[in-house]
């Protein structure tokens, strides 16, 4: 190991030995005298006198002290980050020998290492804490003391610093789930998460695109036929798009009328974790939607051959993740939608209609919410079906005006749309069934969503 120079260090292993060393068989590394004692990781960094510390890090997490190899890594950056600033260097450990809970920068890392967040998500909430918060005068204040106040000044001085609106909410979420963090351990005395309850006005003016069915099914007229089902999924069911890109044929109940949302596709695997604890359920779904699923599968989901297995084998494609054979919806390659693809096919298709660039898939769950709403769904039915975990998010964020619904341009009846009976009022084009119907996108051109 070397005698000094910032950076993380493993006691465990050598990184110079000689040539045919032994190598440890548990990691494939040349192991060092120290191997296998607790103290596993070892930051190292010169303090603002250049005296070389050393703080030692355990091989895992145990006993609700910190460790393993992330926050090493993540102390490490915490050192960089304060040096180059010129704020004093200090830990969490450090803190607690000072007879009090550390200072909100110096948890983050504690946060970040124990967060259990997919990497992708952790990379995001680092970024936002490091630039935004370590550096801030709340920084400075002890997770114990910060007040639902100083959040609220802080974000609106970020904002009316020129700060994006966008970003403001993400250095919140972020702040919320640290605070969160801090009061799920119970350890320095948090009675409350402090950004509870703080909502943030976004200046600029909310999306004036609004979908009509015609656009819809022009929509569905350009998009790639395997790629249709996920429309549906978007309109009628209020699916955002990793949801429906998630939704297995398990989850589909035709005997009950039901979905179940449980997951969505992120970092190239299937998770559970939803974006609130509402988003979670089942949802009524019509006969319309379970009859377009039921097609999908007859046309996209048949399983290859062992010899179109061999084949695909040959031609160095990877092997067919286990996990792939439930989705409902894959790429013909039998791997899962990603974002980009789905992204990518929307866009095609949006153009191809002639709709506006600002068009996006989230759009249709906005359609949903409207419709609901236009047609007099109670709101509280409509906020369950939106999965909201607030109704101000229902009627004032999703939910925008829609004095005239074009339903003779709809694929199917209301009754057959929503898997819900028809709320009263509703005009006659809005009850003919789908049988009577012309073929989705058939006699119905875009309405250029109005905007």
């Amino acid at each position: 190991m070397p005698a000094q120079g910032d950076g993380v260090y493993d006691r465990w292993h050598l990184t110079e030995y000689p040539e045919g060393a032994r190598v440890c068989a548990e990691h494939g590394l040349v192991p060092s005298a120290s191997h296998g004692i607790r103290a596993r990781y070892l930051v190292r960094y010169r303090d603002a006198a250049g005296v070389q510390r050393n703080v030692s890090v355990p091989e895992k997490a145990r006993n609700g002290r910190p460790g393993g190899i992330q926050y090493a890594r993540s102390l490490a950056r915490s050192v960089l980050s304060a040096k180059e600033e010129g704020r004093r260097i200090g830990t969490v450990a450090a803190r607690r020998r000072r007879n009090g809970p550390p200072t909100v920068a110096e948890y983050v890392p504690l946060f970040l290492a124990q967060s259990g967040l997919v990497p992708s998500t952790l990379a995001t909430y680092e970024n936002r804490l490091r630039l935004y918060v370590v550096s801030a005068p709340i920084g400075a204040r002890p997770v114990d003391e910060v007040r639902h106040g100083e959040v609220r000044e802080f974000l609106t001085g970020m904002l009316a610093g020129g700060v994006p609106h966008a970003t403001v909410h993400g250095v919140r979420i972020a702040l919320s789930s640290l605070f969160g963090a801090v009061w799920d351990a119970d350890q320095y005395g948090l009675l409350i998460n402090p950004v509870n309850g703080i909502r943030l006005v976004d200046p600029s003016p909310p999306s004036t695109v609004r979908l009509s069915w015609a656009d819809i099914g022009a929509l569905w007229q350009a998009i790639q036929p395997r790629y249709r089902v996920l429309l549906w999924l978007g309109c009628l069911e209020g699916l955002r798009a990793m949801e429906a890109a998630a939704v297995t044929v398990q989850a589909i109940r035709r005997d009950e009328g039901r979905i179940y949302v449980n997951g969505q596709h992120q970092g190239g695997e299937i998770i559970e974790r939803l974006k609130t604890r509402a988003s979670r359920g089942w949802v009524e779904a019509g006969t319309f939607l379970l009859d377009e699923a039921d097609e999908h599968m007859r046309l996209y989901r048949r399983r290859p051959s062992a010899a179109e297995l061999a084949k695909r084998q040959r031609r160095g494609f990877r092997p067919i993740p286990d996990s792939s054979w439930d989705l409902l919806v894959a790429t013909r390659h039998w791997t899962p939608i990603s974002r980009n693809n789905l992204v990518e096919r929307f866009s095609e298709a949006r153009r191809k209609a002639g709709l506006p660039a600002g068009l996006t898939y989230r759009h249709l769950r906005h359609h949903m919410d409207a419709v609901l709403i236009a047609s007099g769904v109670e709101p509280r039915t409509v906020q369950a079906r939106m999965r909201h975990a607030r109704l101000d998010t229902t009627l004032n964020v999703y939910g925008y005006r829609m004095s005239d619904i074009d339903w003779e341009f709809a694929p199917a009846s209301w009754t057959e749309l929503y898997g819900i009976p028809a709320p009263p009022g509703l005009p006659a084009a809005a009850l003919v069934p789908r049988s009577e119907r012309p073929q989705v996108g058939v006699n119905s051109p875009p309405s250029a969503a109005r905007s």
